[in-house]
């Protein structure tokens, strides 16, 4: 339920934001900016007090942390680390440019990167990773890319992400299960990945058997209503169809070319191999010892218990449940293997997204700059003559524009 009710939110922000029209003043604008500037603090204070309680624990009397002066670190092994997460960001970009190619028939390489990189940005920043999806389809639109193309690309390029994820996550618990060093991790891995797949696998059933998974649906949320658990059931069952049968319209889209299928499927897959070797590179390079494979499925294991936890980028919840990966680590050294890892997988998706903010507010200062310094074009005046621009060095006898 968590995840179709972060489906929900993400459809009802993509229909308000695809259907814009010039509004009229709004009555509530000022409450509204004041609860986003709440949710903003109220996240960055989130973050804040993740980190240090962390380094309390650990710099406490009780714990034995070095002083970063004090550690040694390979920083051979951080490259590494660094490239897995920028290659990680390469692949979603190709995976991007190869779908705008068959569905626009041109590539915008520009365009697709800074639609990936704001979209890794609200997906930090919004709970339940939901924010970046609506905005990617927005940014698209704006950029202009309407019509169709504008939605399949995020909604294709999110759906693939959790495809991929749950394979590798289906071979790593029910494949390599007995590597995860802990009971608790496994089993909440598993719940975890329940969850996660729960739309994916809605949206999958609806796209090849769109009646027998409504009857389903439409059954399941009857009982839900009869059972007091769910109020309002004709409109949340509205918006539900209209949320799934957009993304199997999406996903139908493309199923008719298999090569283009599978090639979007190998580059999730990498991505979010790239993503869970980070782990791997970071605790070696504080000195640990583990081997990778014990590692990776660990790592994998880890993200798939907290994927139904809410709060932005699982903050709390991922370092909380990483110490498993990290604490084999001796002399002090959790806090900062666990600062690094945090920062290659999360924090510098939220850097990127705001440099890129810069740069295309600096783009467009730029160009705003050039046009108001461009030669004015004769206008007509109100009697219907033409009005002449003076300019430097023009001739007084010269005709003007027609």
């Amino acid at each position: 339920m968590f995840a179709l009710a972060a489906s929900l939110g993400t459809t009802y922000i993509y229909d308000m934001q695809t259907t814009y029209q010039p509004p009229t003043p709004p009555t509530k604008k000022g409450r509204a900016s004041v609860k986003k500037r709440l949710l903003t603090l109220s996240f960055i204070l989130l973050n804040i007090a993740v980190i240090l309680y962390t380094a309390i624990s650990e710099f406490s009397d009780g714990g034995n942390a070095s002083r970063f002066e004090d550690v040694t670190i390979r920083y051979e092994l951080l490259l590494p680390a660094l490239l897995c997460c920028l290659g990680a960001l390469m692949l979603e970009v190709v995976k991007y440019l190869v779908m705008m190619k068959k569905t626009c028939g041109f590539v915008r390489v520009r365009l697709a990167t800074e639609s990936v990189l704001l979209g890794r940005y609200y997906d930090n920043i919004t709970p339940f990773g939901s924010g970046g999806q609506p905005f990617q389809i927005y940014y698209l639109n704006k950029a202009g890319i309407g019509g169709a193309p504008s939605a399949t690309l995020p909604v294709v390029g999110f759906l693939s992400m959790q495809y991929a994820f749950i394979l590798l996550a289906i071979v790593s618990l029910f494949g390599l299960g007995h590597m995860i060093g802990s009971d608790f991790i496994r089993i909440s891995a598993y719940v975890g990945l329940g969850f996660y797949a729960l739309v994916p696998t809605v949206v999958l059933a609806f796209t090849f058997f769109p009646n027998v998974t409504s009857r389903i649906l439409g059954g399941m949320l009857t009982l839900l209503a009869k059972l007091r658990i769910l109020k309002r059931r004709d409109e949340l069952a509205e918006r539900l169809f209209r949320s799934i049968s957009h993304y199997s319209t999406c996903v139908r889209s493309l199923l008719h070319s298999g090569w283009l299928v599978v090639l979007v499927m190998l580059l999730s897959v990498l991505y979010q191999m790239a993503l869970c070797s980070i782990p791997y590179f970071v605790l070696h390079a504080f000195g640990g010892t583990t081997d990778f494979l014990t590692c990776f499925v660990t790592t994998v294991a880890i993200y798939a218990a907290i994927t139904f936890i809410p709060t932005p980028g699982n903050a709390g919840a991922a370092e909380t449940s990483f110490y498993q990966v990290f604490s084999s680590l001796a002399g002090g050294r959790v806090f900062w293997a666990m600062l690094v890892w945090r920062f290659f997988t999360y924090y510098i998706f939220i850097f990127f997204g705001i440099f890129t903010y810069i740069e295309r507010w600096l783009t467009a200062k730029r160009s705003s700059a050039s046009a108001e310094q461009a030669p004015t074009v004769d206008q007509p005046t109100a009697d219907g003559s033409e009005a002449e621009e003076p300019t430097v060095n023009q001739p007084t006898d010269t005709a003007p524009n027609e």
